[in-house]
């Protein structure tokens, strides 16, 4: 099992294919089955194929969900570019190929001595959180994989099916982890910096520090880390971030720290320079990396134009990401005299043209480099784009509905920002681009806002929402009521925009009526948003949505309830 997957992905997964049907009243709910067809690509993807496998298991879908999973890997890694795992002779990993990144050879040193592994898609992904399950076992690792001479679990979170077990067995018994009050490790706990910094500390013996006094301005001598930050700041271990000041103890050890870290510790250990209780014996100080997969991965396919869109700051083009690289897209614009300018030079799959002037038609294309790669061929042409100036007013609001989601002042600045299940969504599409599946998956789920009778922050139904949204974004007083879909007038799916009501007429079901209010579309896919709350998922969520599928139906409409 590898260290980076956990059994939260399988209960993510499970809310994900029991969500609530929104398709027609004229056809029958999707069975559970069927779903986990239908989600196959994305587990495929995120580590959720083997929740596919079960939820379809003795089914047809089964057979097609394992179909897709292996065509779209392969598809995911390049059309027949072959990954070698990170436990063979010369490791690669497709999002870890570019020799500037301070990340890129302690990655490699550590996969090569088979300390870290990556994933079953190829990747290593150093931009994710390295959790305290993690962090023990690769110390563990690092120590050659020892024995533990205690077999009696301390833990009652840690069972010996665990792929961590031994190692928190052992660090457990050498005081390298120690874990709660209530008998609990909790291996699924993002490992935060202090922790990180705290468990080599206790690996090299807890050795004092030269110096009594912290160069970190929120690291204070009662802090149980204090002594093992200022060791690893002196062994140059971890530094912080000397422009602040801070060392951000409770800050989130990426994966990409975390590697660097025992790579500095690795190092001093072999130099003799940290004393431990290291096994030293076949470690390598370098690591090694497939040359040949290196160089192939640094010359990509050109990219795929997608779609544009009017935002407040200018006309954003987007278009489709290539392979699982680190890659960076240019961006040409054609200019008057019919030539291609490069305008931007950008990492993400989206770029805004904020020198578009309103009512005038451009044309974009773009391609694509991995690190010193040679420049892709020239993507298709997105021709006669034309920017409408969009009112703030309006714009506006898609960022109030994702603001709303937590109403107590949490802070998800570490990268949670609420729940997020999709970070590039896969939805089913025919050939014209329409979803085939059902009529939305989740984008956002709130954490704070209960589903209750009601119009306000203290709870809120499906109708009350609605009315919620009207009155404190708007200033619009709309009723509380299955007659929403009375309100306002009409309107066409051309004229819709950000606080319109998508409503189902009462023949739709006869039992509630309900709404959605449409947020526009989401800045990173260009697919439309809906915002909405029910009884079953019992908090506030946002979809996406597919809008045109939706109106299709005869007993569904568009109400525009704003001026």
């Amino acid at each position: 099992m590898n260290a980076g997957h956990d059994d939260k992905n399988n209960a993510k997964y499970d809310e994900i294919i029991n969500m609530e049907y929104k398709g027609s009243k004229r056809k029958n709910k999707m069975s559970r089955e069927g779903r986990a067809a239908q989600f196959a690509p994305f587990a495929a993807l995120t580590g959720f194929d083997d929740a596919i496998r079960e939820a379809g298991k003795g089914f047809v879908a089964f057979l097609v969900a394992s179909a897709v999973i292996l065509s779209l890997l392969g598809g995911a890694l390049g059309g027949g570019r072959k990954s070698i795992s990170a436990d063979s002779e010369e490791p690669f990993f497709t999002d870890v190929i570019d020799s500037g990144k301070f990340w890129f050879e302690p990655v490699y040193w550590g996969a090569s001595n088979g300390i870290v592994m990556g994933y079953n898609d190829g990747t290593f992904g150093p931009g994710k959180q390295c959790t305290r399950a993690q962090m023990v076992t690769f110390i563990w690792r690092l120590a050659g994989k020892p024995e533990p001479s205690n077999k009696d679990n301390p833990f009652s979170d840690v069972k010996s099916s665990d792929y961590y077990y031994k190692a928190c067995l052992w660090g457990s018994e050498n005081g390298i982890v120690m874990g709660y009050n209530d008998g609990t490790f909790r291996p699924g706990n993002r490992c935060l910096r202090n922790q990180a910094v705290t468990f080599l500390w206790r690996f090299a013996g807890c050795p004092e520090p030269s110096s009594a006094e912290s160069p970190f301005k929120d690291v204070k001598e009662s802090d149980y880390f204090y002594k093992a930050v200022l060791w690893g700041s002196e062994m140059k271990i971890v530094a912080g971030y000397p422009e602040e000041g801070l060392f951000k103890p409770k800050g989130d050890c990426l994966r990409r720290q975390m590697v660097t870290f025992l790579h500095k510790f690795a190092k001093l250990a072999l130099d003799g320079k940290i004393k431990t209780i290291l096994s030293a014996a076949g470690l390598k100080a370098d690591g090694s990396y497939n040359k040949d997969l290196m160089d192939d991965a640094r010359n990509v396919e050109a990219p795929k134009m997608s779609s544009s869109m009017s935002v407040q700051n200018g006309l954003k083009i987007f278009w489709k990401a290539v392979d699982g690289y680190e890659v960076r897209y240019n961006v040409y614009r054609k200019t008057g005299s019919g030539e291609w300018k490069k305008i931007a030079e950008v990492t993400g799959t989206s770029y805004v043209d904020k020198d578009a002037k309103e009512e005038t038609s451009y044309s974009y294309k773009v391609t694509a480099t991995v690190c010193k790669g040679t420049e892709s061929k020239d993507s298709n042409v997105l021709a006669d784009v034309v920017y409408d100036k969009v009112n703030s007013y309006y714009s506006g609001f898609t960022d109030y509905c994702i603001g709303l989601m937590d109403t107590k002042g949490n802070d998800y600045s570490d990268g949670h920002t609420l729940v997020k299940y999709y970070e590039k969504p896969y939805l089913i599409t025919d050939e014209n681009g329409s979803f085939a599946g059902d009529g939305g998956v989740f984008m956002y789920l709130s954490k704070v806002v209960p589903y209750k009778t009601g119009a306000s922050l203290s709870g809120m139904d499906c109708l009350g929402l609605q009315t919620f949204l009207a009155r404190s974004y708007f200033k619009i007083n709309l009723t509380q009521s299955r007659s929403q879909y009375k309100a306002g007038r009409e309107i066409s799916i051309d004229e819709l925009r950000p606080g319109d009501l998508l409503c189902a007429d009462p023949g739709y079901n006869p039992d509630h009526g309900y709404t959605y209010m449409y947020c526009g579309k989401d800045p990173d896919t260009g697919y439309d948003l809906v915002m909405t709350t029910n009884k079953r998922h019992g908090k506030l969520y946002m979809l996406y949505f597919d809008v045109a599928k939706f109106v299709a139906d005869d007993d569904k409409c568009l109400r525009r309830i704003t001026k």
